[in-house]
Formats: structure tokens, sequence, C-alpha cells
């Protein structure tokens, strides 16, 4: 059979082919980058334009506030700045919202002033709100005396929309509402009758806590209700312990004949991603602000081990202990409850700071039961099963808060 070779034309053509090619593709790139580019220096030329077209219209309706001539400033708004078609205040032209907000809060100055000189406060008041949310802490003292009078008594500028982090620490409290056992005793041995196999969540409350960290989103409804979403990563932990006792053991074709006794410490950890929905209401003071709030929580588990430290005595070398074990089959993927709590906020130019404290009480059962006896080792080796669990928890978190957009809510 003859070998068949390649022709050099078609090889040329190939290589010519992924030259051009690539020559194209370059030459695209590049235009676009290019045409990103003057977009991007085209739009900051439009917004230029715009602020020097609004801050000169926002002289213009001073000097003519000064002069007396009320209707111009009004005029100049209307024809300049809301929409030609509409009857309502509140439509606005786009290029007037696109405006600084220094320049737009000028324009709302003069309208305001405009509307009360001329005995209209209702919509005076309606641009004062406006005015206020633009300039959230210029404080009233920087306003002319008739808008300064209307702020201080009729109106409380507060952050509308916030975004923020929080950050704190958490304490578990497990409570079993069914219990399960491998093993369980023939007869009663002294101090450990009747509890002798049962699991002891009595534990020390230094091996329950846990940390959280997360994101906050929280929308101001009226100047004391906000609606907040928080969602958290949760590291949380508890600790049982349980304690057998043999009078004759057999290891290995080694008899044991004195009593043993085995203490297992189990340590639990737990990754969950935690949803809660907020209703937050505020007592407004001046400086300091507490709050309370209340809302519904849902937990997704993210991952989930546990640790055994066996003691024995005397010593059996088949006890081995196990620094970390994977669980998350034996635990259910979500569960819902919900949180009580209480905190107090304070205001700082452009941030908030807040501290919490929160119970959490979970509906569920945290185990699953159809996966209960679904690890081997666990039982085998230390004749463990999970019992059925609900958990609670106390958690101290401090936030951080940035208002992106303010309101002025009337008193």
């Amino acid at each position: 059979m003859m070998k068949r070779t390649p022709q050099p034309g078609r090889r040329n053509r190939g290589y010519r082919f992924r030259k051009w090619s690539g020559r194209l593709f370059t030459f695209f790139f590049l235009l676009f980058a290019v045409s990103l580019s003057f977009a991007r220096l085209s739009d900051e030329t439009v917004l230029d334009i715009l602020n020097e077209k609004y801050r000169t219209i926002a002289e213009q309706m001073r000097r003519s506030y000064d002069k007396g001539d009320l209707n111009d400033v009004i005029d100049l708004y209307n024809k300049h700045c809301r929409k030609e078609d509409s009857e309502t205040a509140g439509k606005e032209k786009i290029e007037f919202r696109q405006v600084k907000k220094q320049i737009r809060a000028d324009i709302y100055q003069w309208v305001v002033l405009s509307y009360m000189t001329l005995d209209m406060p209702e919509v005076g008041d309606f641009y004062l709100r406006r005015l206020l949310a633009l300039r959230p802490y210029a404080g009233t003292e920087n306003y002319w005396l008739s808008i300064r009078n209307a702020a201080g008594k009729k109106y409380y500028t507060a952050p509308r929309l916030l975004l923020g982090f929080k950050g704190g620490v958490n304490v578990t409290a497990a409570h079993p509402v069914k219990r399960f056992s491998v093993i369980n005793p023939a007869f009663g041995f002294g101090d450990f009758d009747d509890f002798s196999y049962q699991k002891d969540y009595s534990s020390a409350i230094g091996h329950s806590w846990g940390t959280q960290w997360g994101c906050i989103f929280e929308y101001t409804l009226t100047k004391n209700l906000s609606v907040a979403f928080q969602p958290c990563i949760r590291y949380m932990k508890f600790q049982y312990v349980s304690r057998y006792k043999w009078d004759k053991v057999e290891i290995k074709g080694i008899y044991y004949g004195t009593t043993t006794t085995a203490k297992v410490t189990h340590d639990q950890f737990f990754y969950y991603l935690e949803l809660p929905v907020l209703l937050k209401y505020r007592f407004l003071t001046r400086k300091f602000q507490p709050y309370v709030q209340i809302g519904g929580i849902y937990r997704v588990l993210e991952s989930a081990a546990k640790s055994l430290h066996a003691v024995v005595e005397p010593k059996v070398e088949a006890f081995r202990d196990i620094t970390r074990l994977d669980v998350r089959k034996q635990f259910t993927w979500g569960n819902g409850g919900f949180l009580v709590g209480a905190g107090i906020g304070f205001d700082t130019r452009g941030a908030r700071l807040e501290v919490e404290v929160n119970y959490k009480h979970v509906f569920n059962n945290i185990v699953d039961g159809d996966r209960r006896f679904d690890n081997p080792e666990l039982m085998f080796a230390f004749y463990d099963v999970f019992d059925d669990i609900k958990v609670n928890n106390w958690d101290i978190s401090v936030k951080f808060l940035l208002p992106l957009s303010f309101k002025a809510f009337r008193r």
C-alpha cells in the first residue's frame, strides 16, 4: 500500500488561514477595546455636560429667588427637571436624576424655599423630603431658616438601604428528644444504674462555642421599622459523653478479668449556610438607638464531622481516638426555626455600628433517622449512634453597615 503524503499547497493554505484568522481576531479585539474606551470617555463627557448645565440652572434659580421672582424658580424646575407630559411632582427627567447629588440638592433647596414663601407647604414638603435624603449629614442648621424649622420639626432623616457585614460568636445547646443506642446494659452497675449507656449532654459550656460571619441587606420601611436579610456561614459545635462498663472483656483473644470502664467524649462540628429574614423595630434616640427584632431562619448543612476521645480503665489498646470522622450523611440537609433578639446601634457619619444578641430555636430534629445506623466505624468501634436531637443557639454579633440611600420620614 502506498503511503499518501500531504500536498504542499494544502499545508500552505492551512497555514495562511490560521495566520489571517489570528490577525483578524487581534484586530477585532483591539477594535472592541478601543470602542469601550471611547464609550467610557463619551459617557464621562456627557455627565460633565449635564452637571455643568444643571449647575447653571441652580445658579439661575438662586438669582431669581434673590430678586423675588419665585414663579421663575418653579418654572425653571418644571422646564428642565420635570417630565413634560407628567403632572406629578415626582416624575423627573432621567438626565436630571443622573446629575451629582450636590447640584440636585441645590435645585431642591430653591424650589422648597419658593413653595414655602408662596404659602404652598404641602408641595414644599415633598421637595424638602428629597432635599433631606440627598443631604443626610448636613444638619438642619446649615439650611435657610424656613427650611431649618420645617426640617427639624417635621422630618427624621434615616438610611433607607444599607449593606454591611457581621461577625461574632455563638454557643449551642443540644437536647435529645428520643434516645438510641447500639448496646444496652444487662443488669445494674452501681453508679451507672439506669443511665450507664445514655449519652450525657450536660458537658461544660466551653465545648459548645462557635462563630458566625456573613453579610447584611437591610431596607427601612418606616422611621422605626425595617426588614433585613442576613445570610451567613455558621460554625457550631456541641459535645456529649458516653460511659460503658464491662465485668469481663475479651479483645483479640485476651481476657480482662477486672472491671473495665470506658468514657468516650464526642465533639460534633457543623458548618451551616444560615438564611435569616428579620423584622426590626428601632427605638429612636439622639445617639444610641436600641432595637428589637424577630424573624425566621433556615439552615443548609454544608459539612458535619465529629471527633472521639476514649478513656479506658484499665487501658485497652483496641480503643483508639478519632480526630475527625465525616458524619454528614447522618444529619438532615436543612432545618428551620425562628429567632428573637435585641441590640443597640450607633450612627456615625457615613456608617452604622451595631451590637446584638439573638436566641435561635430550631423546630425539627437535625439527625436523619433513615441513615442513623449507616456509619459502621462509629457503631462497632465506639458503640455509638446519634439520638434525635434539637439544637438551640445564643449568639452575639458585631455589625458594620454602610448606607447607600436615605429617606426623610415624618416624625
